[in-house]
């Protein structure tokens, strides 16, 4: 049973990291589209509970996020019985918000993506257990079979690699 609770709360807080780390960016195209604050708030949050709920995890899910909100306006609008959508329109609002998207990515983002991509295996499993699950080096090294000595010493040498890695991308 304590198994079953301890599976649930983390289900919970990966839940909870996820809407914060989207809830702005779905709340903000709705408002885009035409909805007022509270339209917004309700279909933002429909649209992060599909995202939560999709069988098929999705390994970005701002696209699909944009495509469901989207699809919970339009059926909004005509349950409301608006005015019909003009879908050339809706194009439109699209591309104003590619430009949106293009002109916020950051290139220091960019690039830590990119040097993330080539480190080995465990030096990016502990980057994730240290970071996104907030474990102390004690409980890294438990999970992986190492000291927690080895396991400070792990990140300091990734995120010294990272540094370099960054400054060699951006500049």
């Amino acid at each position: 049973m304590e198994f079953l609770a301890e599976n649930q709360a983390m289900a919970m807080d990966e839940s909870e990291r996820f809407v914060e780390r989207h809830q702005v960016f779905v709340w903000s195209y709705l408002r885009l589209l035409g909805c007022n604050p509270d339209e917004a708030d309700d279909l933002a949050q429909e649209a992060l509970v599909a995202a939560l709920r999709n069988a098929t995890p999705v390994r970005e899910p701002r696209p699909f996020l944009k495509v469901t909100a989207r699809n919970l306006f339009l059926a909004h609008c005509r349950r409301r019985a608006r005015q019909p959508i003009d879908v050339a329109w809706l194009d439109a609002v699209d591309r104003v918000w590619a430009q949106r998207e293009q002109l916020d990515r950051d290139p220091w983002l960019d690039a830590l993506s990119a040097c993330r991509a080539q480190l080995t295996a465990k030096a990016r499993e502990v980057l994730e257990l240290y970071y996104d699950e907030d474990l102390s080096w004690g409980e890294i090294g438990d999970r992986l079979g190492m000291q927690s000595g080895g396991v400070k010493m792990l990140l300091q040498r990734t995120r010294a690699a990272l540094r370099e890695c960054i400054r060699r991308k951006v500049e």
